[in-house]
């Protein structure tokens, strides 16, 4: 049956080359095109399940009306942020990072290395999120003022070397605020292995949340306000106690909510113009 079945198609082949070759290239530009689509949606699913708990994270979303339009951001305040921490059962960590852009050298006076992503972040970054670190200690890497982690690329940009715990680092923000006076001057407490790229929380440095930065009140932690939070649970069954202790602290007259969507989500959350982050475009070649 084999043998009759070869000789079939290569008397067929012989025959009629031409319509031969344009379906065995149709079947091979079909068979690259599902394998490229698999591709696809297999990096679009991977973002953020590289942490340890990824299921098990939540990222806090402040619903309310501002005007006739309903608004919906991903920030709690700082009441909401020790609400979660001190009466909500469940809650394993609380982390609140935000990020900005800004230029960083390794001495005062020397040209600046451009960053796309400077992240302040609370101690308890490390105890939700799964970012190791090359050197270092998550413990204490980020517990005081006037700290920095650095990336294992950012470290060599400005040192040419990782061994850098202990160097001095100077940081003049550029995003959206107040602008500092004078640079930040911060010290390397850790140096971290770099991000995945497959993460919705990218950084290049990480800066200690209660560093004093320039605001609109004067000097104040960087985190002194609502930024966006993320939770750990021990499970997705203890968000409702989460809700509650954060629903708590409403006042009379105040229609704000609050809800949580899962990390794994938030890569699709947002409103894309690019083939990245489009859960629409996830469905279609899906």
């Amino acid at each position: 049956m084999l043998r009759s079945t070869l000789r079939f198609a290569l008397r067929s082949l012989w025959r009629r080359p031409g319509t031969s070759l344009v379906h065995a290239g149709g079947l091979a530009v079909g068979i690259a095109c599902c394998f490229l689509a698999l591709l696809y949606v297999q990096d679009e699913r991977s973002t953020d399940r590289f942490h340890e708990h990824a299921e098990q994270i939540v990222t806090v979303q402040q619903q309310f009306m501002y005007g006739d339009m309903p608004v919906q951001i991903q920030t709690a305040t700082p009441e909401a942020v020790e609400a979660l921490r001190t009466q909500a059962p469940g809650v394993e960590a609380v982390a609140v990072t935000d990020v900005t852009t800004g230029f960083v050298r390794s001495e005062s006076g020397r040209a600046g290395i451009a960053l796309d992503a400077v992240r302040f972040a609370d101690p308890a970054f490390f105890d939700v999120f799964t970012f190791p670190l090359a050197a270092g200690d998550v413990a204490t890497a980020l517990a005081a003022p006037g700290q920095a982690v650095l990336t294992e690329t950012l470290a060599r940009s400005l040192f040419g070397r990782t061994d850098v715990i202990g160097e001095d680092v100077f940081v003049e923000r550029t995003g959206f605020g107040v602008p500092d006076p004078e640079p930040l001057a911060l010290t390397v407490t850790a140096v971290a292995e770099d991000p995945p790229e497959a993460s919705s929380l990218p950084f290049e440095m990480l800066v200690s949340g209660s560093t004093p930065v320039a605001s609109f009140d004067g000097p104040a932690p960087a985190l002194d306000s609502s930024k966006p939070t993320f939770v750990r649970l021990a499970s997705l069954a203890d968000t409702m106690n989460a809700r509650a202790a954060m629903q708590a602290l409403r006042s009379d007259g105040d229609e704000a909510t609050f809800s949580f969507l899962p990390l794994v989500d938030v890569h699709f959350s947002g409103s894309s113009d690019s083939m990245t982050g489009r859960a629409t475009y996830l469905i279609l070649f899906s």
